[in-house]
């Protein structure tokens, strides 16, 4: 997004309105898979949520911020796949949960 275009949108969307920028025509893995760690934002982290909440293991809101709800259920998600427990989510984890990469 360039400086242009939010001048653009700040006559349109109210201040203080939650934006959620989705990247651009690849969606949120067009340039592969990011390690996320706790405190992480962005497109990708909603990719995850939406996931996790499709498969069953996140029920919160779904913000695009790795909070301490997104990483309660990755840890059950990675215990019921026999993964290694852990905080970030990895190439792995992606691949568990159904995501390929685009060649």
């Amino acid at each position: 997004m360039f400086n242009k275009d939010i001048r653009e949108l700040y006559n349109i969307v109210p201040v203080g309105t939650p934006v959620i920028i989705r990247n651009g025509s690849y969606g949120p893995f067009g340039t592969g898979f990011r390690e996320l760690f706790p405190g992480d934002r962005g497109a990708d982290v909603l990719a995850i949520q939406q996931k996790l909440k499709v498969l069953g293991y996140f029920n919160s809101l779904q913000t695009g911020i790795y909070e301490d709800d997104l990483k309660q259920a990755l840890h059950k998600f990675q215990k019921d796949k026999k993964l290694k427990v852990k905080d970030n989510i990895t190439r792995e984890d992606y691949h568990a949960m159904g995501f390929r990469e685009f060649d």
